[in-house]
Order: structure tokens, then C-alpha cells, then sequence
């Protein structure tokens, strides 16, 4: 699956020899400002489980659904490498990739909907799975021999007007720098961390796997606890002779009627489209 350009890095280049460990299941990949890494699971052999925090974030946000589009688009080392559209929709996010010409994916409260258009089917995978995923994810990365190197339990620091993170050591190493800011739509922060998350522990059930994501989900709770969103997100990975620097660029739009018929469309989809499993839907492609 193409969620977005990217090339991969395998993990014992990027953290060093001593995380065989984790190596086993992760490997470096950069996605429009997310960071993931191979999960140790897939959907159909996830737990499903409650996640309390979660939840009640989610309930809190319901008195003030956000109803804006975000354009982000992506530049790795100056030049361009993709766009992402997300559209808020008070409960739910549309992630369209590629202009939606094939892959569409639907962020809900309790479930999160993969749909081709190509194939004409549909995949739904529940929430409370990928939160189960993410908690495994963590009591896997702690039984890591060095699970500093992977970025648990680091808080991002704020200066400068902006919120970085580095781990790693000082030959093999990951740098965030991201600037956020307010923005006046209701509950936009706590929707964005909300979809941010969801998409992290997505690309973990999927495999697409970037760098690990404990760094990313700090990041996001600092962010959002602040009441911001991300509106630049600078990535330097140090991982070979030659340093690789992405940087996702976001802005707030809108809705316009362009953006109010995009939706009509994803509803109908999800009600004609053919249901899959996991499986089914992955063979095809993503």
C-alpha cells in the first residue's frame, strides 16, 4: 500500500546494534509528518480492549466537533514527495491520499473504514484493536536492550516557539522539530490528536512501518494538551553519511461544496462497497 512516498530504513541502521530486539519487528519509514514502525500484529490477531483515556477524550470533544479541511503536503530534502488531504467532520476524519483516486480512509469513533476505489471494497478494522496494538507496541519496546534509543519516555522539549524531540545517539539518531499553533475551529487539537494517533497505530496494523512511534505520540499530547495543532513538522533522521530531512507542511481551509459532495461520496461508498476482511483487502493491494 501507498499511503505516502517514502523510503525505508532498516532500524539497526538507524538506532545501532544493540536493539536486535526490536529490530526484528521494526524498520525506519517517514510519512507525511507520522512516524511509525512495524507493528507485532496484525488486525486479525489483535486483542480487542477499551481504552479508557481515549474514550473519554473523545466524549469530551463531542460538544465541540471541528468542521475544516487540512492540506498537507510533504517535501523530503527540498523537493516534493506528496500531499494528504484530511477533512474534519465533527466525529469523524477523511484521509484522502493521492488526490483520492484509489485509497480513502475513514476515522470514526469506534471504527476506522479503509476503502479502495479501484477494487470497490472496504475494510473496517475497530478502534479499540489499534489502541490494544499501541499498548502492546509500548511493553514491546520497553523489553527492548535499549529502549531509550527508541524514544520511550521522552518528552519533547519547547524552545524557541517550538516543540523537539531527539533520540537515538549521536551517530544514529532522530530530530523532531514542529511548530503548532492555535486555531480558533472548536476542538480542532483534540480531533487532530485524536485522528494523529488512530493513523500511527493504523500504519503499526498495516506494517508500514517508519520510525517507532513513542517520540510522535509525546509530541502530539504536548501539542494538543496545549491546545494547538501542528502546523510544520520538520524530521532529520541521521541514519547514513547522508542525513535525510523531511518536512510536512499544514493548512487550514474551509469546507466548500467540493468538500461537502467528497463526503456524500465517501458515505456511499462505505454503504455499497463490498466488505472484506483484512486479508482480502491487503491482497489488493494496500
Amino acid at each position: 500500500m501507498r499511503r505516502t512516498p517514502a523510503d525505508t530504513i532498516p532500524i539497526e541502521s538507524a538506532i545501532g546494534p544493540g536493539s536486535a530486539v526490536a529490530a526484528k519487528a521494526m524498520r525506519f519509514f517517514v510519512c507525511i509528518g507520522l512516524l511509525t514502525f512495524q507493528g507485532f500484529a496484525t488486525p486479525s490477531t489483535l486483542r480487542a480492549a477499551e481504552d479508557s483515556t481515549s474514550r473519554a477524550a473523545a466524549d469530551a470533544a463531542k460538544a465541540n466537533r471541528p468542521r475544516i479541511v487540512c492540506v498537507q503536503r510533504v517535501r523530503r530534502d527540498g523537493q516534493e514527495a506528496g500531499s494528504v488531504r484530511l477533512i474534519f467532520d465533527g466525529a469523524k476524519t477523511y484521509e484522502i491520499q493521492d488526490d483520492g483516486l484509489r485509497w480513502i480512509t475513514v476515522y470514526a469513533n469506534d471504527v476506522v473504514t479503509l476503502l479502495d476505489r479501484q477494487a470497490q471494497v472496504r475494510c473496517e478494522i475497530q478502534f479499540a484493536e489499534l489502541m490494544d496494538l499501541r499498548d502492546r507496541t509500548i511493553q514491546a519496546g520497553r523489553s527492548s536492550p535499549n529502549p531509550q534509543t527508541l524514544g520511550l519516555d521522552r518528552q519533547p522539549t519547547f524552545q524557541n516557539g517550538r516543540y523537539q524531540l531527539r533520540f537515538g545517539d549521536e551517530n544514529r539518531s532522530v530530530q523532531y522539530n514542529v511548530l503548532a499553533e492555535k486555531h480558533p475551529e472548536p476542538g480542532l487539537a483534540e480531533a487532530y490528536r485524536r485522528f494523529a494517533d488512530t493513523a500511527l497505530c493504523l500504519s503499526l496494523a498495516q506494517r508500514q512501518t517508519p520510525i517507532p512511534p513513542f517520540a510522535r505520540f509525546a509530541i502530539g499530547q504536548a501539542i494538543a494538551k496545549d491546545g494547538k495543532t501542528p502546523k510544520q513538522v520538520e524530521i532529520t533522521i541521521n541514519a547514513s553519511s547522508k542525513p535525510s530531512h523531511w518536512t510536512t507542511q499544514s493548512d487550514f481551509v474551509p469546507f466548500d461544496k467540493a468538500t461537502e459532495k467528497d463526503i456524500k461520496t465517501f458515505a456511499g461508498m462505505q454503504k455499497l462497497y463490498r466488505l472484506v476482511s483484512y486479508e482480502q483487502f491487503t491482497a489488493g493491494g494496500r
